[in-house]
């Protein structure tokens, strides 16, 4: 495992010691989960964008009907209105 120097900002480093004090784990667990979790999230977050870039280069767009039926699934208003 590769050592990392990290800069907190001292109220987030009281925080973080006092979260790691609380649930009676190291600190440096702590921080390796979490930047496992950003890391995850992030490459998700860029594959999912990646992926609408394609399709949207491919012309692949939902049609009006299309948005106005999902919309319509969870309950929303799926009349367009033109703001005065």
């Amino acid at each position: 495992m590769a050592n990392w120097d990290t800069h907190l900002d001292p109220e987030t480093k009281g925080r973080l010691k006092a979260l790691a004090r609380a649930m009676g784990r190291p600190v440096p667990e702590l921080v390796a989960e979490a930047v496992r979790r950003y890391v995850r999230d992030e490459e998700c977050a860029v594959a999912a964008i990646t992926e609408g870039v394609r399709q949207a280069d491919a012309g692949l767009f939902a049609s009006d009907d299309e948005v106005r039926e999902c919309f319509a699934q969870w309950g929303v208003d799926t009349k367009f209105r033109k703001n005065p």
